[in-house]
C-alpha cells in the first residue's frame, strides 16, 4: 500500500490476514549483560518507539513513520533493526479479497517489553503481561489500527500549526481501565482511546468511538448511556467531548435520531458529536466535520463545527511545542504520549 495523506486517516475495509512471524529472540530471556547492553544502544527514538507500541498496541509501519521519521527509507531501516533484535514483531498484513498489501504490522515483544521497563526503570511484569496480550489476542487489528490512525492524523495534521497540537494521547487499555475503576465494570464508558488537544490559550479533552459498521445502532445508543450516566450533572461536564466516527452517512443520521431524546433536557452532561470516515478521508481531524447531536440541532448535517470551536477549560501550561508529532517530541516526553 502506497504511504497514506499525513494528517488524513485511512480505513480499512474489511479484517485483514495477518502473517505472524514469531522469530525465538523476541521471546528469549535476557541476561542482565545483555539488557545492559541494549538499553546502552537504544536511541530516545527508540525508547519512544517502543513505549508508544506498548502504550497503543498496534501501530502500523506508515503510522510510525509519521510519527517518529522524516523519511520511509529511515523508518525502514531502524525498524528492521529493532526487529533484527527481537524488540518488536513485525507481520506482514494482507487485505483480502485478492493480495494487497498493507503496511506491516508492528507490537511490542515480550522481550522488547523487557527491555523497555528497564529503560523506564519500572518492574517488568505489566509491560510483558501487554505485550503477550497485544500478540496473542489480536482479533481486533482493524478496529485499533483505525482508532490509532485518528489519533496520528490530528498529530501530523497539526504539527506544523503553532500554538496547537496533541499533547495526550490515551489508549484504549489504560483509559478504559481507569473508568472501570471510577465507575465500577457495569456502567463505566468504553472508549477507544482519549486525548487532549492544545489550541491557544485553551484545551480541549474528548473520548473517541470508532466505529467500523459492526456494532448496531441500539448497542451504541446503550454505550452513549453509559457517558450519560457518568458525565450527568458533573462540574464542567460541557467540557467533556465524546467523538464518534461512522462509516457511512445513514448510519451517522440514524444515530442522531436515536441519541437525540436520550439527552437530558437540561442537556447538562457530556456533548457528543459525530463525523464519517469520508469527512477523514477529504479533510483532517481539525477541519470542519463535526456535527453535535443535541435536541435542538439542526438534523440535516449541515451545520458541522471544527475541532478546535469545541469548549475547552483554559490552558494547565502545557508546551505546544511538546506535542506529539512535533519535531524531536520524544526528546522532551520521556514517558511517551500518555504521561
Amino acid at each position: 500500500m502506497p504511504l497514506s495523506i499525513p494528517g488524513r486517516t485511512p480505513y480499512l475495509l474489511s479484517r485483514p490476514f495477518i502473517i505472524r512471524d514469531q522469530p525465538n529472540n523476541a521471546s528469549r530471556r535476557l541476561t542482565q549483560q545483555d539488557t545492559t547492553e541494549l538499553v546502552r544502544t537504544l536511541t530516545p527514538r527508540d525508547i519512544a518507539i517502543l513505549t508508544a507500541l506498548s502504550d497503543y498496541r498496534y501501530l502500523d509501519r506508515d503510522q510510525v513513520q509519521q510519527l517518529f521519521f522524516p523519511s520511509r527509507r529511515v523508518s525502514q531501516r531502524r525498524i528492521k533493526w529493532l526487529k533484527d533484535y527481537g524488540l518488536l514483531y513485525r507481520w506482514p498484513m494482507i487485505e483480502p479479497p485478492g493480495w494487497t498489501r498493507l503496511h506491516s504490522l508492528l507490537l511490542l515483544s515480550p522481550r522488547g517489553a523487557r527491555v523497555l521497563s528497564a529503560c523506564l526503570g519500572q518492574d517488568a511484569r505489566p509491560l510483558v503481561r501487554l505485550s503477550h496480550d497485544a500478540r496473542d489476542h489480536c482479533f481486533n487489528v482493524a478496529h485499533d489500527l483505525g482508532a490509532n490512525a485518528f489519533f496520528v492524523a490530528l498529530a501530523v495534521s497539526s504539527r506544523p500549526v503553532a500554538g496547537e497540537g496533541l499533547y495526550h494521547w490515551v489508549g484504549e487499555d489504560r483509559c478504559r481501565r481507569i473508568l472501570r475503576d471510577d465507575a465500577g465494570r457495569r456502567h463505566a464508558p468504553a472508549p477507544d482511546g482519549w486525548g487532549r488537544y492544545l489550541i491557544p490559550g485553551r484545551e480541549i479533552t474528548f473520548f473517541l468511538e470508532w466505529d467500523r459498521g459492526t456494532e448496531s445502532i441500539e448497542r451504541l445508543r446503550r454505550k452513549s448511556g453509559n457517558y450519560i450516566r457518568y458525565f450527568k450533572n458533573r462540574r464542567e461536564a460541557n467540557y467533556a467531548h465524546v467523538l464518534f466516527v461512522f462509516p457511512s452517512p445513514s448510519k451517522e443520521a440514524a444515530f442522531h435520531k436515536r441519541l437525540a431524546d436520550e439527552l437530558p433536557r437540561d442537556e447538562l452532561c457530556c456533548v457528543f458529536w459525530t463525523s464519517t470516515i469520508q469527512h477523514l478521508r477529504e479533510s483532517d481531524p481539525r477541519g470542519p466535520i463535526w456535527w453535535k447531536v443535541g435536541r435542538r440541532t439542526p438534523s440535516d448535517g449541515t451545520a458541522r463545527a471544527p475541532l478546535g470551536s469545541l469548549a475547552g477549560r483554559p490552558e494547565h501550561g502545557y508546551s505546544a511545542a511538546s506535542c506529539i508529532g512535533k519535531p524531536d517530541w520524544w526528546d522532551r516526553r520521556l514517558g511517551g504520549g500518555q504521561v
